[in-house]
Parts: C-alpha cells; structure tokens; sequence
C-alpha cells in the first residue's frame, strides 16, 4: 500500500476524504510528529518520502516543477521533455 505525505498546500479536506473512504490508509500530513517539518524546502521533502516510502501529494505549483531536473540529473534520468 502507499503511503500518502500532505504537504501545507493541500486542503486538510483532502486528507479527511481520502481516510473515510479508506480508513487504512497512511496519510500523514507536513507538520505532524514523525514528519518533515512545516516549511522545509521541496529537496528535503522528496529525500524523505524517498527514504521513508512515502509519496508526496502537493499542488505547489510555484517551486516544485523546477526540482525535477535536478532530481533527474541527480539519478541519472533524461526525460524525453523538458519544461
């Protein structure tokens, strides 16, 4: 099963729906104990979903599309578009 990371941009209502239509579900929001804390950049944020088998739901549309190439030259990925 996935395990879901809310960060501050999303609606706390999304997190509330998502856990009544399944209560088993991990979704964890930024901020809460045992989760990166409220403000940490996007890099910090996606090393610890990586290391923590979390995905990261986020609707920042402002600075996490500019992540990506470098998370993607960090692996070693060439996407076959570019932004």
């Amino acid at each position: 099963m996935i395990n879901y990371l809310m960060d501050e941009h999303v609606p706390p209502l999304y997190r509330a729906q998502l856990l009544r239509r399944e209560p088993s579900l991990t979704v964890w929001k930024i901020g809460n104990e045992g989760a990166p804390t409220t403000g940490s950049p996007d890099p910090v944020l996606l090393c610890w979903c990586e290391e923590n088998d979390f995905a990261l739901v986020t609707n920042n549309r402002k600075s996490m599309p500019g992540i990506w190439p470098i998370i993607w030259r960090r692996a070693g990925i060439c996407p076959a578009f570019s932004s």
